[in-house]
């Protein structure tokens, strides 16, 4: 093998290609796309009126404690503050397209459309349909990342193979969303304990713990979903199941710390810095339809590029591997 054979894929090259195959393959955006259209007509739920419930069967000291940390009290809200749209959910599950909406929060609707809204004022109910729409989300997710594979991989698959492929991602997918319920539940819980525990003591004490604990808990969080970027990638390139796509993940990045995170943060400040450019058109009707076709083509580039770099990069670690060997 030369040594260009041998040199790893760059972060530019990998995104580059990435778009070089979505102008061939276009069509792949009409998932996000068809997405935000749906975020942007269809109906939407706010969160705030559960939460107030919530906050009304919970202790003084408590309610007081989540002021302090919100900035804002609110009971004493005569009208809760507009979005998010809880229907976003639907594009939070891992491997989901990037959403204008959950980026930009609601959507306006376009001048003389006025959309259902809706406030439900069980947190129960909040709950399970926030549960129930990233379940609902995973079998969208799961096309997306298999179409993804297949245009990355370049092979025309039989049809009872592809929809076999696209069985298997969802229900990977499916479990990864459930071990990541699992632990924000743990996380969700375990502040909630200190920050009781803290209160009895004294107030003051229960707002530092529960910064502290979320700060650090913030961080570790920021680790671990930097280890487990791939695992989508993992899950729609090589069929593997949930847990092998995390260790593929997490081996990935630690022989590829530098790059990768060069990737992640370079579709960062891509998908942050042009969501600015879409806020701003996102007052027309023109602009609207401008802005949520660019994301489509932006963020399915970006996905299609991120699968490059994995696919190029892990293969060649597999090839030094059995070399090594």
């Amino acid at each position: 093998m030369t040594e260009k054979q041998i040199q790893p894929i760059g972060v530019i090259d990998a995104l580059s290609a990435g778009y070089r195959l979505l102008v061939r393959h276009w069509p792949l955006m009409a998932i996000p796309l068809l997405l935000d259209v749906f975020f942007w007509l269809g109906p939407q739920v706010t969160p705030w009126r559960a939460f107030k419930s919530l906050l009304d069967m919970a202790d003084p000291e408590l309610r007081e404690l989540f002021a302090s940390t919100l900035g804002l009290d609110m009971l004493d809200l005569t009208s809760p503050p507009a979005g998010p749209n809880v229907l976003t959910a639907l594009a939070q599950t891992p491997g989901a397209p990037g959403s204008l909406a959950a980026a930009l929060g609601v959507l306006p609707s376009p001048p003389g459309w006025e959309p259902m809204r809706l406030a439900p004022t069980s947190p129960w109910t909040l709950i399970g349909l926030v549960v129930a729409l990233v379940l609902v989300g995973a079998p969208v997710a799961g096309l997306y990342i298999t179409l993804a594979a297949r245009v990355v991989k370049g092979g025309e698959e039989p049809t009872v193979g592809f929809w076999h492929h696209w069985l298997w991602s969802t229900g990977q997918l499916l479990l990864l969303t459930l071990l990541a319920l699992l632990l924000m539940s743990g996380v969700v819980v375990g502040l909630s304990v200190m920050a009781a525990v803290a209160a009895i003591v004294n107030l003051g004490m229960a707002a530092g713990v529960l910064a502290l604990g979320t700060l650090f808990l913030s961080w570790a969080m920021v680790v671990l979903l930097l280890f487990l970027y791939f695992v989508p990638a993992s899950i729609a390139l090589y069929r593997t199941n949930v847990l092998r796509a995390i260790a593929n993940s997490a081996t990935f990045v630690w022989r590829n710390l530098w790059s990768s995170i060069g990737l992640i943060l370079l579709s960062m400040i891509i998908s942050e810095g042009f969501a600015l450019i879409w806020r701003r058109l996102f007052t027309t009707l023109g602009g609207a339809i401008v802005s949520m076709g660019g994301n489509a083509f932006l963020t399915t580039g970006l996905t299609l590029g991120t699968f490059v770099f994995f696919r190029e990069r892990f293969s060649l670690m597999q090839s030094q591997q059995m070399d090594g060997e």
